[in-house]
């Protein structure tokens, strides 16, 4: 930009005028030789300096074009909100190979606090009986390992939260957690149990239903996934659809679902209208729940990733228009403060499926949004990788 030009003419100058001043012994040449390896020397610096100030630019966690970052996060992937608006739960996926591992930490809006409250590996002592444990009672134990991938938060009985968060990490499962308040008022977990997900399934995210049990996306086969990257964008074929779990019962598939790679998925209040990111479509699609019927379809720019239900009772899609290889190669397999890629936020209505753009954006604060969630008059952004979420005011 023009600031950065002028500050880099002006240190230019500097540094051309300061290799002018010094002083060379000996002839004419050997005066010119030594000028002019100065100059060398001293562009080199001038650029080198410039483009570790530029990164640093980039990685910062200071607002720009209307977004707020917010910094102190571990590959934000998916954001769920208590129902009271008082705090944000955010699922750190880790490294999607395992090299770092995930957990779950907690945002609050009004003092910027961030409490990390479960981490890979942690101890959790939990009942493991029939009459006790949480999900389903044959799980085995808590996890050795955690990587958090999609999130529900629901309300109990109690005024305490059940909080369902897949797990890709040393085992493919659905993770429960009470989520309850200390006496300082801020929320603590403790794993409760688990369901594990029964091969060939794979699952992406998951929604609590009324009665107890939850939907979740089953994105393709397990067999497939080491080629899941390599699928080009918008491809159609139709690996996965979506499921439900109940004690008692186990997985069953909702006839009709089937999609290319579903993804985020939400539950209507009542449970009775399911709504799910068909990835490799480029649409979002709602369906009645038990009889698997098509409600609508709705295209959108870019592959839709996570989605979350507004205070109004509508969603909000994030969407990723780059490849999935795109996306591995330059933000999944590095260890980033930021990830550039590009991303759109829409606005879905969920009785007609009609569709806005709410905010498009790459770059610095934030880029590789995969979440969208509503508190208030703001909206917060999580990513597949890097250290930040992201803040905006509400459309």
């Amino acid at each position: 930009d023009g600031g950065t030009a002028g500050m880099k003419v002006r240190r230019l100058r500097a540094l051309l005028n300061a290799c002018g001043r010094l002083p060379y012994r000996g002839d004419a040449t050997r005066q010119a030789l030594g000028s002019m390896q100065c100059l060398l020397v001293l562009v080199a610096i001038l650029y080198g300096t410039l483009a570790q100030a530029d990164q640093t630019t980039h990685a910062s966690c200071e607002p720009l074009a209307g977004i707020t970052p917010i910094c102190g996060f571990a590959a934000p992937e998916d954001i769920d909100v208590l129902p009271d608006g008082s705090a944000l739960i955010v699922g750190a996926l880790g490294r999607w190979d395992g090299a770092e591992g995930g957990g779950i930490q907690v945002y609050y809006p009004r003092d910027g606090r961030i409490d990390t409250v479960y981490t890979s590996g942690q101890p959790h002592p939990a009942a493991n009986t029939a009459d006790q444990a949480w999900g389903d009672p044959a799980c085995p134990g808590p996890p050795a390992k955690f990587s958090a991938h999609g999130l529900h938060v629901s309300t109990r009985d109690d005024g305490s939260y059940t909080l369902l968060a897949v797990n890709h990490s040393g085992r493919e499962s659905v993770e429960w957690f009470q989520l309850q308040r200390d006496s300082a008022g801020r929320v603590q977990a403790q794993w409760r149990g688990c369901v594990i997900v029964d091969e060939p399934l794979w699952i992406n995210d998951v929604a609590m239903l009324a009665e107890g049990g939850f939907v979740a996306t089953h994105m393709m086969s397990r067999s497939g996934a080491a080629t899941m990257l390599d699928r080009p964008p918008a491809d159609g074929v139709k690996s996965g659809a979506l499921v439900t779990w109940q004690r008692g019962v186990g997985w069953k598939t909702i006839p009709g679902t089937q999609g290319a790679l579903p993804n985020g998925v939400q539950a209507s209040k009542d449970g009775r209208i399911i709504y799910v990111d068909l990835y490799l479509e480029n649409t979002v699609a709602a369906f009645e729940r038990d009889s698997g019927r098509l409600l609508w379809r709705a295209p959108v720019g870019g592959a839709p990733d996570n989605m979350s239900i507004t205070p109004d009772g509508n969603l909000l899609v994030s969407t990723h228009p780059v490849s999935l290889a795109r996306i591995r190669d330059e933000c999944l397999s590095k260890s980033l403060e930021l990830c550039e890629l590009p991303f759109i936020v829409y606005g879905l209505n969920a009785t007609t499926g009609a569709v806005r753009e709410v905010r498009a954006g790459s770059g610095a604060p934030i880029g590789g949004v995969t979440v969208a969630v509503q508190v208030g008059d703001q909206i917060y952004l999580g990513a597949y990788a890097g250290n930040r979420i992201g803040r905006l005011p509400a459309p």
